[in-house]
């Protein structure tokens, strides 16, 4: 659970956090392998963006593309980090 102070550099900090180092949740399903049919085994992996209200917009609008937007970023850098 993302847990956060009223400071805006706390949120931010756990955002970065989270961001460098993925959630609990992605880290386990990173970890898991789906075999898709027999002897065909697919790696399993999650993205996740995060917005806080307000800080990160006052609209449903404003908060989804400020997670989508992060979500982007993390999937970017772990595909730079795994090249």
């Amino acid at each position: 659970m993302l847990e956060t102070s009223s400071s805006s550099c706390c949120r931010d900090v756990t955002l970065r956090k989270l961001s460098a180092n993925g959630s609990p949740l992605q880290r386990a399903v990173n970890g898991l392998r789906f075999e898709a049919r027999p002897g065909e085994i697919l790696p399993l992996a999650l993205s996740a963006g995060a917005a806080i209200y307000p800080h990160d917009g006052d609209s449903y609008e404003a908060l989804l593309a400020t997670a989508d937007g992060r979500m982007s970023a993390t999937r970017q850098a772990v595909r730079r980090a795994s090249l």
